[in-house]
């Protein structure tokens, strides 16, 4: 057990502090590996666009129904669920400044790039798509989650 403390406090950084804390759970059970299918429908998830389930699926060389089984099974929720949430972090990242070239529309006291350019970078429909999904995750519009409220207007008079 002094050897993982070791470790974790010797990381220099959340990333190399995360990586410690996946080794020590793998550790503590032997002979596990990751799901390599599920790596790779992760990271297909993950990009703006997505993927469909059934392309996925066969070229992960499994059924739907089982796809959706060892996604949910390694990460809680289905893979639906899964890429919306990967989505709307790619969208936080990016309005936030982060991940990108810094052009386009500066949107608001904030700074960072426009919601509708974030949108679109991020793979929504429109700016009206990601306000909604920003409720749904977060529970108030982007403009309050960014810190990009203009002056004098009260937050919850919009909502």
């Amino acid at each position: 057990m002094a050897y993982w403390r070791e470790r974790l406090a010797g990381a220099r950084g959340p990333r190399e502090a995360a990586a410690e804390l996946d080794a020590f759970a793998a550790a503590l059970v032997p002979g596990w590996e990751p799901d390599r299918a599920v790596e790779r429908a992760v990271a297909a998830l993950g990009r703006a666009r997505g993927a469909r389930l059934p392309e996925l699926a066969a070229e992960l060389g499994l059924s739907e129904r089982q796809l959706r089984r060892r996604v949910t099974d390694a990460v809680g929720y289905s893979p639906k669920t899964l890429h919306a949430v990967l989505r709307f972090q790619r969208a936080l990242t990016r309005a936030r400044g982060g991940d990108g070239d810094g052009g386009g529309d500066r949107g608001g006291a904030g700074g960072g790039p426009g919601l509708a350019e974030v949108a679109q970078w991020a793979g929504y429909a429109d700016q009206a798509h990601l306000t909604r999904e920003v409720r749904r995750w977060a529970g108030v519009p982007p403009t309050v989650l960014l810190g990009r409220e203009p002056r004098g207007q009260d937050p919850d008079a919009s909502s």
